[in-house]
């Protein structure tokens, strides 16, 4: 489905080490898939790492900011600016990113390996997706696209 001319661009945004192990292909994979299908959205990856040269490759020619490390105020008012986070890492134990951006009002999406999944309740606060899973991390980033359900997860 095309993007209309008023169709509201989503914001989804990364934040941490930018390295193959946060599974950061996947989510290059996705976000090309919701472009190609004409989607109105937005990546901003918050952090820089060895996989980043990569990422800007993969992601070319996309709507995608890359902002490097952020500290201070920069970093929780580029999270509190984005609609949506994404953390597909399948390796982490905790991850503090969604964590932040839950306190700052969004709904997280992270993948059913590792330890956020225990702390994002699957529909509630965010959703979970199969690790290393393009097609499902797709699904859960166009479900996202609604402002009501972001608005619903983001509040709990």
């Amino acid at each position: 489905m095309p993007t209309s001319a008023y169709e509201p661009q989503t914001v989804f945004v990364y934040v941490g080490r930018v390295s193959v192990e946060k599974n950061l292909a996947c989510l290059a994979d996705a976000f090309t898939e919701l472009c190609a299908r004409g989607r109105a959205v937005h990546l901003v990856v918050v952090g820089d790492g060895p996989f980043r040269a990569d990422m800007e490759r993969r992601t070319s020619g996309l709507p995608v900011t890359y902002c490097g490390f952020l500290g201070g105020d920069e970093l929780p008012t580029a999270i509190a600016s984005a609609h949506a986070k994404v953390f597909p890492s399948t390796t982490d134990t905790w991850g503090n990113a969604p964590l932040e951006a839950m306190a700052s009002g969004l709904p997280v999406i992270v993948t059913d390996q590792g330890g956020p999944q225990e702390f994002v309740e699957h529909g509630v606060q965010g959703l979970h997706v199969r690790g290393r899973s393009v097609s499902s991390l797709v699904a859960a980033m166009e479900q996202l696209l609604d402002p009501e359900l972001r608005a619903k997860m983001g509040q709990a």
